[in-house]
């Protein structure tokens, strides 16, 4: 088990620096489409500035190789891959954009409504700033690294899965101004102005993939295990579309509880909450438990050089190193904050428990994870591979 010794200050977290402008709004629309109000559209063209609007994918022909550019449909110089002023394209791209936009607001919560269902945890501001919380977790516990992998100082193609509200990739175009980064979702809430070198997509990436083969260089996946059902199509995908030596690094959370001094009670809700929403969760095909699984799951797959590094991730200040009291207690608080983002999408509508039920079953896990004399942690995995040269 890798230790976390070495003692680092760092800036106050602020959720979404980088994002200035959110495309989001979490009151319940007023129309039929669920567009927020105010809350335009955005542009297919470029910014006069040299920042892109928000793209979304449209679908093509996989085998139109003259359709497609060897990266996802798009040239090489980062163009949009609209056509410029083809009707059609737009008229594909505003279909898609409207669907993408037609949000689901149950128990108070808003969730994505382009494949209603297919990711279980909301995606409103609250959820968006525990999001923006688990990045800033993570470059804490790495001391300011984006990834592990050894990607090279000059990646030139990278695609981020399930970008959430687009944090890591915007940082990382920023890190790496020679990439072109595509950085995907099911919905789009990601800032409007983004760096130049980066697009925001609508794609689901279970769907099959349209990169070329030994188009990539770098595909970054991170906190998908409620989003994937079947990992092995996905590595598959990304072992094709990766140009030989090219990466793959996914970032995952192991949530089954443990406590280095046993104080988790016998009782424990902690562990309650995870053994109800894994016995839930497998019905669906989502595994809480995949983040140990990963490094099989890559060799099988046929990738080499492949590195499992395992950072603890304690719940609550109680480590006596600063740097992980810190970790501790953004930890704690992102998970008492969005337990029930966590919890009522696959509670209510796989489990169908009652929302008041699961209302007093999370009081009682709120109240452990607070609780200073329980000294409970997760680990977080970070897995890497080289697609063979």
């Amino acid at each position: 088990m890798e230790k976390n010794k070495v003692e680092t200050s760092s800036p106050p977290w602020r959720c979404g620096t980088m994002s200035p402008e959110r495309a989001s709004d979490d009151s319940p629309p007023n129309n039929s489409t669920g567009s927020s109000p105010g809350n335009a559209s955005p542009s297919l063209t470029s910014d006069p500035g040299g920042l892109n609007p928000v793209q979304v994918s449209t679908p093509s022909n996989e085998n139109d190789d003259e359709a497609a550019s060897d990266f996802g449909g798009r040239e090489a110089d980062g163009d949009s891959a609209y056509g410029g002023d083809d009707s059609a394209n737009r008229s594909e791209y505003a279909s898609l954009l409207s669907e993408a936009r037609d949000y689901v607001f149950e128990n108070g919560r808003r969730y994505h409504g382009y494949k209603e269902g297919r990711y279980m945890l909301p995606n409103d501001e609250t959820e968006m700033d525990r999001e923006d919380m688990k990045h800033h977790i993570s470059m804490l516990i790495t001391e300011g690294r984006l990834h592990l992998a050894p990607i090279g100082n000059h990646p030139q193609r990278v695609v981020d899965i399930g970008t959430g509200t687009g944090i890591w990739a915007i940082e990382f175009a920023d890190a790496y101004p020679s990439a072109q980064v595509i950085a995907t979702d099911l919905s789009p809430i990601q800032p409007t102005w983004v760096p130049p070198n980066l697009n925001f997509e609508i794609d689901d990436a279970e769907d099959e993939w349209l990169y070329k083969t030994d188009s990539l260089d770098f595909v970054h996946c991170r906190y998908l295990f409620h989003g994937i059902r079947n990992w092995p199509k996905l590595l598959d995908q990304a072992m094709r579309a990766l140009k030989p030596g090219g990466w793959i690094e996914i970032v995952e959370m192991h949530v089954i509880p443990t406590s280095y001094d046993n104080s988790l009670p016998a009782n424990s809700q902690i562990q309650a909450f995870y053994d109800v929403l894994a016995e839930v969760g497998q019905g669906i095909g989502i595994d809480l438990a995949v983040a140990q699984k990963f490094q099989g799951m890559l060799e099988k797959a046929g990738y080499e050089e492949v590195t499992e590094t395992v950072f603890d991730l304690p719940l609550g200040g109680w480590m006596p190193d600063r740097r992980m009291r810190e970790v501790g207690l953004f930890q704690q608080y992102q998970m008492t904050e969005g337990i029930h983002g966590i919890a009522f999408g696959l509670l209510t509508r796989v489990a169908k428990w009652d929302p008041v039920k699961v209302e007093v079953f999370l009081a009682a896990v709120r109240r452990e994870m607070r609780d200073p004399a329980v000294h409970s942690q997760y680990y977080l995995y970070f897995v890497y591979g080289r697609k063979p040269q």
